[in-house]
């Protein structure tokens, strides 16, 4: 960018993210569409990029690779083995995701293709959306009996402004039930697998 002071930040620590600070806005891309697995969620990369950023810094873009997809979700394969207590537990995930809002800057979120299921609960958690004339949003999984988990979490808190230990204590009695439902387990096989679900409504 002409007339733009550039300093490459150190990105090899950032797990499925490129980092580039152009002037005194970091540009912070998201490189693998099935980012936001339980065990690939980016939050502790990204929360890891606020520790570098100095006080010139005035806000973050965050936006994807190319113009296909800013964000395609989590990686079914990886989260169709986890029950209730696995999502609450492995790898810290909720607490990942929550660590968006420790943010000291501006996030920017620049939607530049499918922004589905996690990518479309990130998009929700930034400051400001800018969407391109081909973006988007999209909630999929719950064609495959589950729910958007971190997009439900988001609007309980915000919903009840409830304090922290009240708000986690709700979410988990709101998850318990849905994740306890086989027909969860069987659409994420189904759709893995490439067939037709077979509900048994339990």
């Amino acid at each position: 960018m002409e007339g733009t002071k550039q300093t490459a930040i150190p990105s090899a620590q950032f797990r499925y993210l490129a980092v580039e600070k152009l002037s005194d806005v970091p540009a912070v891309t998201i490189i693998k569409e099935n980012y936001c697995g339980c065990k690939t969620a980016p939050f502790p990369d990204v929360y890891g990029i606020s520790v570098n950023l100095d006080d010139s810094v005035r806000c973050v873009v965050l936006t994807g690779v190319g113009e296909k997809a800013f964000a395609a979700g989590a990686d079914v394969k990886e989260m169709q083995r986890l029950d209730f207590a696995d999502i609450l537990t492995t790898g810290d995930l909720l607490a990942k995701w929550g660590r968006i809002h420790l943010f000291r800057k501006p996030i920017v979120c620049a939607v530049n293709g499918y922004a589905l299921g996690g990518g479309c609960e990130l998009a929700m958690m930034c400051d400001v959306v800018i969407a391109s004339t081909e973006a988007m949003f999209g909630q999929p999984e719950v064609r495959i009996g589950t729910i958007p988990v971190m997009a439900a979490k988001e609007c309980v808190n915000r919903a009840y402004e409830m304090p922290l230990q009240e708000g986690l204590l709700f979410e988990r009695r709101l998850f318990h039930a849905t994740f306890a439902y086989e027909d969860r387990r069987e659409g994420m096989t189904a759709f893995v697998e490439k067939r037709p679900p077979q509900w048994h409504h339990k």
